[in-house]
């Protein structure tokens, strides 16, 4: 899932403040983001998670591991337009963080899980 969002949003990089306004608004109007939100907690991944939490094996609740995956995915969008008129990288630059960070997310989660 992290990785087919964060490549829409390397596409569409303002994309990201509608989600945030959305989220933040307490009024999804964006069924199909209310349909990706369910099927994330109904997914296989997010039983694992559940398994490993009420088997104590992670001793954290797996809201906040999806959570993090959300920020790692999100935050970087959100302070794209700061950090390019910083001069700390140009827009070809950011892609290639971002298309550097699909492949880091899935090996910090797993790290964070292990």
């Amino acid at each position: 899932m992290g990785q087919n969002i964060s490549f829409y949003f390397i596409e569409n990089p303002d994309f990201i403040f509608f989600t945030v306004n959305e989220v933040m608004s307490g009024k999804l109007h964006n069924l199909a983001m209310v349909n990706k939100m369910k099927s994330l907690e109904q997914s296989h991944f997010a039983d694992q998670l559940k398994e490993l939490y009420a088997t104590g094996k992670i001793g954290f609740h797996p809201v906040n591991i999806l959570w993090n995956i959300t920020g790692m995915i999100f935050f970087p969008f959100l302070t794209r337009l700061r950090m390019l008129d910083s001069g700390y990288f140009n827009s070809e630059e950011f892609t290639n963080l971002m298309l550097e960070r699909k492949k880091l997310i899935p090996i910090w989660v797993r790290q964070s899980i292990s």
